[in-house]
């Protein structure tokens, strides 16, 4: 039977279902009309000998409850009004009291008179009190009332049947990437976690929580397990959920459960089953809405691919790319509240290096941020995500959900800088003033960000990948990047990544990562140069075994030539210098990026040794045991110092030698000083 087929077969069946629906939520009930609407209906449930799912059993409990307390707001709203009845009459008899008082008063003011106006007032007041009391109760009473209607319209929902009815269970989909979708489940939509998590009550009368597959909508409020504090939902997750509430309304909506594996997602605890949710079309009566696409279509989802369930992956990639160049939904900057200033260039690596055991060390994976304005940035109280909730959750139970711990603290960038961001430094390498840990939970590892996936020989939309979004304090979106960057190509290394890589003395290395990694490859493509004992060398400041080497011991790795000779304290051939030109920028005690991992030559230094020769140090104005300690550390020895008065001289005024001499020579130089007075 094809599909068409067995869908209308379905609602024929499924419309008696739904009109009983309909009369249940309009018409006040008890839970036994409940019952006996469904018997009426032709369900025969009292009939049956049900096992009650765990949602069915709290549902029957929270009738149960809401019923009891009904029950008692009745006693104490017929209480009150019994007790208003006696004050009423009380007050009747008080107001007569008074009257009569007053008419046998003939001059007024009597004593029996204001007596009597005083126990009217009482009696008003108490009258007041009672009226106002079975006001309240009256309102509780109607508030518990219109709670057990619901509550069961809800339970006679969730006892019926729907074994009988048929909606493609165990059919096979082709979708239009070429994927094979099996239909494992369908059913009735029951109710939404959030905007991609969603309860249905499948023909098997039970309550299945599906996963939906490619959606990672901003989470609700979730409560810290330790702490028992309740984190507040993230921005625009109230906008997600209410989005998909009107995509799928609840206990009307009739939906088909598919995917390629059987597969479950286990986040928090449990498993859920993993699913593409497929909505009845009731114009084609086809299961042709793909509520997945309309949620990401309306920018309320970011992309989130698996390599398992790769159907949709490009579509959803596109259509996220197409919701974000809009600015709709999530991708709106003001959605939480006014953005306020520039957010920075992003930039992402997410192909972590192996190192030893380690297939994908948490340190080698970071963000790059760039300031590419003329105002200082300011990002403290900002933070990133990824497309999971790695950012979020750590399976440690002493933590838990941690949305509130991800913030940076302080990040400030200065104009046209950056800052490159690890995920994760759990081996506590030292960092220079341009890099940041993201991750200081004090647990191991941190965030992971998946390696991009593209072009399965099989079919163009496999790929699969994972992205970086940087969002404000209020929690908008201001910057972010997917990888891969489009449908069709891995993102390519913009510019300005390519010049901060560039820079002389630069900490990001080439290969990725290596900088801080403490290996032999490490030390080979980025030594931080140093001279020992005349010699130029490196040392692996993180490796305790690696000794001093020489640029011998790395021959053929880089080039080393002899660049202009520098004016220095040093005796003539001494070696003083190494930099990048021959009079360029010093590379002396920095690391630089020196070959590639190719052994290609990157950079040329100049070894710069002493000319022999320097500049006779300015004296004027020191003492003389200061001029004569200046002369020995320009390298000079001193010569003749000639001692001289003259009135108001305060030290040396007079230099004999000056300009550039030969290391070593004698230096003489005058003090003056000014006359004794006696």
């Amino acid at each position: 039977m094809n599909l068409r087929s067995r869908t209308t077969r379905f609602v024929v069946a499924f419309a008696a279902t739904l009109s009983l629906f309909a009369g249940v939520v309009a018409v006040p009930a008890t839970s036994a009309s409940a019952s006996s609407a469904g018997v009426s209906a032709g369900a025969s449930i009292g009939a049956k000998k049900k096992v009650l799912t765990t949602e069915q059993k709290n549902a029957k409990a929270a009738l149960d409850k809401a019923i009891k307390d009904l029950k008692t707001k009745e006693k104490n709203l017929k209480a009150a009004v019994k007790a208003q009845k006696k004050t009423a009459k009380a007050l009747a008899k008080a107001t007569k009291a008074a009257d009569t008082a007053q008419v046998r008063s003939i001059n007024g003011g009597s004593k029996k008179a204001k007596a009597a106006a005083k126990k009217l007032a009482s009696a008003k007041a108490k009258d007041d009190r009672a009226l106002a009391l079975v006001a309240r109760r009256t309102v509780m009473r109607d508030t518990a009332q219109a709670k057990v209607i619901r509550l069961d319209a809800k339970y006679a929902w969730l006892i019926q049947d729907l074994s009988t009815l048929d909606c493609g269970v165990g059919t096979d989909v082709v979708t239009a990437s070429g994927a094979v979708e099996h239909v494992w489940e369908c059913g009735i939509v029951y109710k939404h976690e959030d905007g991609d998590t969603t309860h249905v009550k499948t023909t098997a009368n039970k309550l299945v929580e599906v996963r939906n597959i490619g959606l990672q909508t901003p989470e609700m409020a979730k409560r810290n397990e330790k702490t028992k504090v309740l984190m507040p939902a993230q921005c625009g997750a109230k906008n997600a959920y209410e989005n998909f509430k009107n995509l799928m309304p609840e206990e009307i909506t009739i939906v088909q459960l598919r995917s390629i594996k059987n597969g479950v997602n286990g986040w928090g605890g449990g498993s859920r089953p993993t699913r593409s949710v497929y909505k009845l079309n009731n114009a084609t009566g086809q299961f042709d809405i793909d509520v997945q696409a309309e949620q990401i279509k309306e920018g309320w989802s970011m992309w989130w691919p698996t390599a398992t369930e790769w159907a949709h992956n490009k579509e959803y990639l596109d259509l996220m790319n197409d919701a974000k160049a809009r600015g709709v939904g999530l991708w709106n900057p003001n959605l939480c509240g006014a953005a306020v200033g520039n957010a920075p260039l992003i930039w992402f690596n997410q192909n972590a290096p192996q190192i030893d055991n380690d297939a994908e060390p948490a340190f080698g994976e970071y963000v790059i941020l760039k300031n590419d304005t003329d105002a200082e940035m300011n990002l403290s109280g900002w933070s990133l995500r990824d497309n999971s909730l790695n950012f979020f959750w750590s399976d440690n139970k002493e933590l838990s959900w941690m949305q509130n711990r991800n913030r940076f603290s302080s990040l400030v960038i200065p104009p046209h800088e950056f800052k490159i961001i690890y995920l994760d430094n759990p081996a506590e390498y030292p960092l220079s003033s341009s890099e940041s840990r993201y991750f200081d939970w004090g647990y191991s590892p941190g965030a992971q960000l998946t390696n991009g996936s593209i072009g399965a020989a099989f079919s163009a939309n496999y790929i699969n990948g994972d992205g970086i979004y940087l969002q404000d304090d209020k929690g908008n979106m201001r910057a972010s990047m997917t990888n891969p960057c489009t449908g069709a190509a891995m993102c390519v290394t913009p510019a300005w990544v390519t010049e901060i890589f560039n820079r002389s003395g630069q900490l990001i290395p080439i290969p990725v990562a290596l900088n801080k990694v403490a290996n032999v490859s490490r030390d080979l493509y980025n030594p931080k140069v140093v001279i020992v004992s005349g010699a130029a060398k490196y040392i692996s400041e993180y490796n305790p075994d690696f000794s001093a080497k020489t640029y011998a011991d790395l021959a053929g790795k880089y080039l080393v030539q002899t660049g202009t000779p520098i004016d220095s304290a040093q005796p003539l051939g001494t070696l003083v210098d190494l930099s990048l030109t021959t009079n360029g920028t010093s590379v002396l005690n920095s690391r630089v990026s020196i070959a590639d991992n190719t052994g290609r030559i990157q950079t040329t230094v100049y070894k710069r040794y002493a000319s022999g020769n320097n500049t006779v140090p300015t004296l004027a104005g020191m003492t003389e045991a200061a001029a004569r300690a200046a002369v020995i550390a320009a390298g000079f020895t001193v010569g003749t110092v000639t001692q001289t008065t003259v009135p108001g001289a305060t030290g040396v005024t007079l230099q004999v030698e000056s300009g550039t001499k030969t290391v070593g020579t004698r230096v003489s130089f005058t003090v003056n000083t000014p006359p004794v007075v006696p």
